[in-house]
């Protein structure tokens, strides 16, 4: 915070060019060592608590109201449905729904959908957009993999093992992401 502040009045009292360009490297290296923290802060709180039952529709609807959806859909067909998972579950929905916004090309419409299979359950987040390629589908659960920091499918893919869950993506190349999450007998 003591260097952010004074990055910020340094930007005010410098005119040069030069000096300016540093003040801004300084600010991105700075930015870069908050999500590092962040991600650190979020990775040490996993499992951190029991896990709990939570309404899909509900977690779904507050991780739409903290992204900025214009012109994207979200529908979450899953009628009543809770799941039991960690209690950062929130995150597993916003680095999804936040991937399909910043990388998806085009989105328009994001779905999320829950069905039986065998005797356990199905979960599938879905979107119309580019979709992933299929030489890097293998490599997204893996932390520094992306084209943003590279933790946020890494960290998801932990969240989800705290209750036995996996995530593997499945959808066609240029044809939308698709996740398929499989919940374990019990877990919704």
């Amino acid at each position: 915070t003591a260097i952010v502040g004074y990055n910020e009045l340094l930007g005010m009292m410098v005119q040069d060019p030069k000096l300016k360009s540093f003040l801004e490297k300084e600010r991105f290296a700075i930015d870069k060592i908050r999500r590092q923290f962040q991600f650190a802060k979020d990775y040490q709180n996993i499992g951190a608590e029991p896990p709990r039952w939570q309404n899909l529709k509900n977690v779904v609807l507050r991780v739409s109201e903290e992204l900025n959806l214009a012109g994207i859909s979200v529908q979450a067909d899953t009628g009543a449905a809770a799941i039991l998972a960690d209690a950062q579950l929130d995150r597993v929905f916003f680095q999804i729904i936040d991937n399909a916004i910043r990388h998806g090309g085009g989105v328009t419409k994001i779905t999320v959908t829950l069905t039986e299979s065998g005797s356990g359950g199905l979960l599938v987040i879905e979107n119309n957009g580019l979709g992933i390629p299929a030489e890097e589908k293998g490599r997204i659960f893996e932390r520094g993999f992306g084209k943003g920091t590279g933790w946020g499918l890494f960290l998801a893919r932990d969240i989800l093992a705290v209750t036995g869950m996996t995530i593997a993506e499945t959808g066609e190349p240029a044809g939308g992401a698709r996740f398929e999450i499989t919940l374990p007998p019990g877990t919704y």
